[in-house]
């Protein structure tokens, strides 16, 4: 069966939870009404799991951009030296 989607005002509780209580889930219910400890664990777990993928991807970004300027300033140093 399909979970229905979690609201803002959910997603706000979740996170101040988290800050109050980190990772002892069952706690949190009582600020969730309707949701189960394992519904916050896993969206716990997806939310980790999605800010670590977001995070990869902006330092291969990065990673990228860098090369590019090395790539840039060493061109530029052998055209200054071969004058």
């Amino acid at each position: 069966r399909k979970q229905k989607s979690w609201t803002v005002d959910e997603k706000a509780a979740f996170f101040e939870c988290y800050k109050v209580y980190g990772k002892k889930f069952k706690l949190y219910m009582s600020h969730l009404p309707g949701r189960t400890e394992n519904q916050i664990k896993c969206y716990y777990h997806n939310f980790v799991k999605k800010m670590t993928l977001q995070l990869q991807k902006e330092n291969e970004e990065m990673i990228a951009f860098l090369e590019q300027r090395i790539n840039a300033v060493q061109s530029s140093l052998k055209k200054n030296s071969q004058k």
